[in-house]
């Protein structure tokens, strides 16, 4: 289902804010999306498909050369050799840190996912991310016309009876137009699984023969629902950039462009990183600090709802020009450099826009190189 942007709404203050996106994005289920990529795949003349589980990757002299895998019919044990080999086992991967230059992985939230039927949402375009709840902070968005799905995410241990948790803290705190619906799904559904939502930032392993890519190389919070976004992204980048490598087994070649992947890719993935990083954790802090920068980015952004349309198009070029989208800007802002933000981003908006648009440039420019390492 396309959708326009995000309404961000403040559970404390009741504080509610839209903020639309340079280009409209997409919610679907998972597997509609993957399982026909996956049928085009197998479709490909020079494709093979074989299925099994991976137990270990094969190294020669440095070099990633193939794997060693169970074969899902015999469960023999088989090792198959290529010039290059593509770790994405998602956020859980065994195989990602293939070098000691791999940054380690951490728990950032714990998500319970519910779909939810025919629940009215204020606009239908723009799904809700709810923040500022001492308990829970949520996500919703439609999947289609009559079904929704609800991320709920808590930084705490998670309960022990999760069921009991959703129907009797979590649903009488939810916004009106989710209650009823949430409840009905509960009724349906009793068990709900809780996972670990991972934070992995990008590394570079510098190993010839192998690529990592999906989450296995950068995950965020969910609560930002940009994971599919950084991918496609990705393999974009490398789409074009294979081509150009006639022998993959140049090691030179290959991981000359391994390192400009990983400068290249922080044009859009530091974007959304800071964005997941930002929501969740300036959303669930309970300090005065965090509380006030909450209320500060709701009504800032509102305000330059209300600047004049052509400052608005200058802010958005000037934006472009950095690889950074502005809806999410105003909200990563805060969470790189808060202090100099709070000086420049205040209701001299209305006044003064010009300035608040030059501020916003030196900030980014004085901060890219720190926000956009290891994100």
């Amino acid at each position: 289902m396309p959708f326009a942007g995000l309404i961000v709404f403040d559970y404390e203050t009741g504080l509610k804010t839209k903020l639309t996106y340079s280009q409209v994005g997409m919610t679907t289920h998972h597997s509609n999306l993957v399982q026909p990529l996956r049928k085009h795949a197998k479709a490909e003349p020079t494709v093979k498909l074989v299925e099994g589980i991976v137990t270990e990757l094969v190294k020669d002299n440095g070099r990633v050369t193939g794997v060693k895998y169970r074969e899902k019919d015999s469960q023999d044990l088989k090792v198959i050799r290529a010039p290059l080999t593509v770790i994405s086992d998602g956020t859980y991967s065994k195989f990602r840190k293939v070098s000691p230059n791999v940054t380690d992985s951490e728990t950032e939230s714990h998500v319970i996912g519910i779909e939810i039927r025919n629940a009215e949402h204020p606009d239908p375009s723009y799904p809700e991310v709810g923040v500022g709840s001492p308990l829970v902070q949520t996500v919703t968005y439609r999947l289609d016309d009559t079904t929704s799905r609800v991320l709920i995410m808590f930084r705490d241990k998670p309960p022990e009876n999760i069921a009991q948790f959703l129907e009797f803290q979590v649903a009488p705190n939810l916004p009106d137009f989710l209650q009823i619906p949430v409840l009905e799904a509960l009724k349906r559904q009793s068990y709900y699984k809780c996972v670990q939502a991972k934070r992995t930032p990008a590394s570079n392993d510098n190993l010839p023969g192998v690529l990592v890519l999906g989450d296995a190389l950068n995950a965020r919070d969910p609560i930002a629902a940009s994971g599919m976004s950084a991918t496609l992204n990705d393999v974009k980048f490398w789409q074009r950039t294979l081509s150009g490598i006639p022998d993959l087994s140049d090691d030179e070649a290959f991981l000359k462009q391994k390192e400009l992947f990983m400068k290249q890719r922080k044009s859009y993935s530091w974007t959304v990183n800071m964005a997941a990083h930002t929501l969740i954790t300036l959303g669930s802090e309970r300090q005065s600090s965090s509380i006030k920068l909450r209320y500060a980015l709701m009504r800032n952004t509102k305000a330059l709802e209300d600047v004049p349309r052509e400052v608005q198009q200058a802010a958005s070029d000037l934006f472009s020009l950095l690889n950074v989208d502005e809806g999410l800007l105003r909200m990563l802002l805060f969470n790189s450099c808060r202090d100099a933000v709070l000086q420049c981003i205040t209701w001299r908006s209305l006044i003064e826009p010009w300035k608040t648009v030059q501020d916003i440039y030196g900030i980014i420019t004085k901060y890219r190189s720190i926000i956009s390492a290891d994100v």
